[in-house]
């Protein structure tokens, strides 16, 4: 797994944040040339320095992940707004926006066991 002292502002800035206190996520630390090479679900190999090529990688996935949860978060906002206030959840509500993040990050990077195999998230995970 990555070590977790390398990669928080670097690699998962957005995730890094909520991650770094629990675990280290279950990615490889030194990825392999097995796992950097091409093949039919990553032609270009899965790390590039090349930024016009999206290549799934720790950065790319924070990336994604950080979009989705801002996308995800000012729809519910703006339906919310439309439907008035007993439906409001996310509104005005910094901690119910921070508990989805954390979720969504989690569910994403996962934490891993001693064989460097992802576990299941927490039932408390889900518990808000």
């Amino acid at each position: 797994a990555y070590q977790m002292e390398n990669i928080w502002n670097a690699e998962i800035p957005f995730c890094g944040r909520w991650i770094a206190s629990y675990y280290s996520p279950c990615v490889p630390a030194r990825p392999t040339s097995e796992w950097m090479s091409a093949d039919s679900n990553f032609p270009f190999g899965r790390l590039s320095n090349d930024d016009n090529v999206d290549i799934y990688s720790v950065k790319n996935k924070d990336s994604w992940v950080e979009k989705s949860v801002t996308s995800t978060i000012q729809a519910r906002i703006e339906m919310e707004k439309q439907k008035g206030k007993k439906h409001y959840r996310f509104y005005k509500n910094k901690d119910c926006q921070e508990a989805y993040a954390r979720y969504f990050c989690w569910l994403n990077f996962p934490r891993c066991d001693d064989f460097e195999e992802s576990l299941p998230m927490c039932q408390s995970t889900c518990e808000n």
